[in-house]
């Protein structure tokens, strides 16, 4: 297994510590790669970028690791720098002369013409909200129209390796509600996702990305090493694709944009009537004429697999089993709608062989609970959020009463004052900050919850609803980690783990809201 990170700030910028007390903690955990991106200097005075001292002074600090941890990992030295204009970008001279190994290029402020000052989107409330309402004149779809204007003319102008996040506006959004996510303008951001997700779906095989026909992107740009690239390394992409296009069927104009991504939509489907098998949906590389792909797991939770840190294919994950029986669900009433060639009655009744499946191949009876994969013909066994995770996507009747009492019973290991665990302290590969193996998402909370609310489990929405308690404290971060000798702790803990900041964290509060308010139906 190969684990890297290139996106780490330290004591030199906004992050906290010595880049030395990352490097240390990596070398513990087993990473092979840590690249460091300081954020370079701006043309102005600040509080969380470096000045030209602190670069030269954190440059040969990276650099001075890099040799005293040769053979031991390997250390990367780059840079996040800012978009701000034609003459100050990633691509001038002044930093391409620095000689680093790679930077992310990012846009963090937009400039108030009046003043000729920069204002932070992420950063003070009130650098926002002037934004908002005095250099774009209250007209939160203005800024935020110059915002992504901004980020495609630092493509444009090139001269970096990682695209910086693109969703920092929304940060900000739970708090003051400066913009509506049903409004017409916003909405069409989700159509123009669909449409970037068929643009990009795979089209060949290719076993270096792990690119096969109908398979949706896993991340772009992708991390590459050993001549293997993690672009298509995650195999339920393809899934939630079909889940989020049937949601558009009732949306005004939606069968219209439907329409106009039906190849796609052929595709997706096609992929993921080629890996049933039995009544599973199973993972394979061959299929892309690979033996292995770049992440040791490829499914959400692409650290590795508990219990078992090389996977030996084909592997049925037990919570896409749950997202194929959505997908199949979705794909049945989009062809219904859009004719696309499948036969519906088919996939409804291919749904329901694979619940069967689920509750009983898939379910291990001496945990009472459902394992974590069937791989190479064995259950990887495991108590994890998986299993409560996977009940989003069924319906009140795909799931026995006696088992999903049993499944309540044993999540009690999971759970926190803070939400679920993503693994039982009672299995060996847990840790209270494992990546995937013991720390808390926010964003799986939501899906818990749903899950919960569908299938009358009050109890289990009551503790995943807690995130917000942990939000409230430490921000829309990617992750969380709490145990009873420290308590709760953000990204940080584990040097190159998580991000302190994550769109799918800042969704969580309104999802919240939603599912309260409008039930089940309360995520369209």
């Amino acid at each position: 297994m190969k684990l890297t990170n290139y996106h780490t700030h330290s004591r030199y910028c906004d992050g906290t510590g010595e880049p030395e007390d990352y490097v240390r903690e990596a070398v513990r955990r087993g990473f092979d790669s840590l690249g460091f991106t300081g954020h370079s200097p701006l043309p102005f005075p600040n509080d969380w970028t470096m000045d030209d001292e602190s670069l030269s002074e954190y440059m040969n600090a990276i650099r001075q690791l890099r040799h005293r941890y040769r053979g031991r990992i390997e250390i990367l030295l780059g840079l996040e720098t800012d978009y701000l204009d034609e003459s100050f970008f990633p691509g001038m001279g002044k930093i391409q002369s620095l000689g680093l190994d790679y930077q992310i290029g990012s846009v963090h402020m937009l400039q108030d013409q009046e003043d000729g000052a920069y204002y932070s989107i992420d950063g003070p409330l009130e650098e926002l909200q002037h934004l908002i309402e005095k250099t774009f004149g209250g007209s939160t779809k203005s800024m935020l129209g110059e915002y992504f204007a901004q980020l495609r003319k630092m493509v444009v102008a090139g001269g970096f390796d990682i695209l910086g996040h693109l969703d920092l506006p929304k940060k900000h959004n739970r708090s003051l509600g400066f913009f509506s996510e049903q409004e017409p303008w916003y909405r069409a951001l989700i159509r123009e996702t669909l449409r970037f997700c068929a643009a990009t779906i795979g089209s060949k095989t290719d076993p270096r990305s792990g690119e096969e026909p109908g398979r949706v992107l896993h991340e772009y740009p992708p991390h590459e090493r050993d001549g293997l690239s993690t672009q298509y390394n995650a195999c339920e992409t393809s899934h939630l694709f079909l889940i989020a296009a049937e949601g558009l069927l009732t949306a005004d104009r939606g069968e219209e944009v439907l329409g106009s991504i039906r190849p796609a939509l052929q595709a997706a489907g096609a992929y993921l009537l080629r890996h049933l098998e039995g009544d599973l949906f199973w993972e394979d590389p061959r299929h892309a004429g690979a033996r292995r792909y770049l992440l040791p797991a490829t499914y959400w939770k692409d650290s590795f697999l508990p219990g078992r840190r090389e996977l030996r294919f084909p592997v049925a994950y037990t919570l896409v089993q749950a997202q194929t029986v959505a997908a199949l669900r979705a794909l049945a009433a989009l062809t219904e709608a859009l004719d696309l060639g499948f036969d519906p009655r088919a996939l409804t009744a291919q749904a329901r062989a694979m619940i069967e499946v689920v509750w009983n191949v898939l379910w291990d009876e001496e945990a009472g609970y459902p394992a974590l994969a069937l791989d190479d013909g064995q259950l990887v066994r495991g108590v994890s959020s998986d299993g409560l995770h996977l009940l989003a996507y069924l319906r009140p009747d795909d799931v026995p009463a006696g088992r999903r009492e049993e499944l309540a019973r044993r999540a009690q290991e999971l759970v926190t004052p803070y939400g679920f665990r993503t693994l039982s302290p009672c299995h060996p590969d847990y840790s209270p900050t494992g990546y995937h193996q013991g720390s808390i998402w926010p964003y799986e909370q939501w899906f818990i919850a749903r899950g919960a609310q569908v299938h009358g489990l009050a109890e289990v929405f009551e503790v995943a609803a807690r995130v917000g308690q942990a939000l409230a404290e430490l921000g829309f971060v990617e992750l969380l980690y709490w145990d009873e000798e420290r308590g709760l702790r953000g990204p940080g803990e584990v040097p190159g783990e998580g991000c302190d900041r994550q769109l799918w964290s800042a969704a969580v509060p309104e999802g919240f809201v939603r599912l309260e308010v409008g039930g089940e139906g309360g995520r369209r």
